[in-house]
């Protein structure tokens, strides 16, 4: 197997730097987003149709999602 030498303390600063990069766009999105930006892109992706009380699926998909608090009900 190949190993690949590289210094240790160059990945540590990497690992930091794509963590504050993450962190900082999560924190953007989080507060540029909103309920409708997130139907618009379901749908977008092909989540289309309604349930048989006639309730859009990207509306009940994200119900779901908040009530998990995977996403903000901003």
């Amino acid at each position: 197997m190949l190993k690949i030498n590289l210094d240790v303390q160059q990945v540590s600063r990497v690992k930091n730097l794509a963590n504050e990069i993450a962190t900082e766009v999560h924190s953007f999105v989080k507060e540029h987003s909103s309920l409708s930006v997130e139907r618009a892109v379901l749908r977008l992706y092909g989540v289309n149709g309604v349930d048989k009380n006639g309730v859009p699926l990207p509306n009940l998909l994200l119900e779901r999602l908040k009530n998990h608090n995977d996403v903000s009900s901003s």
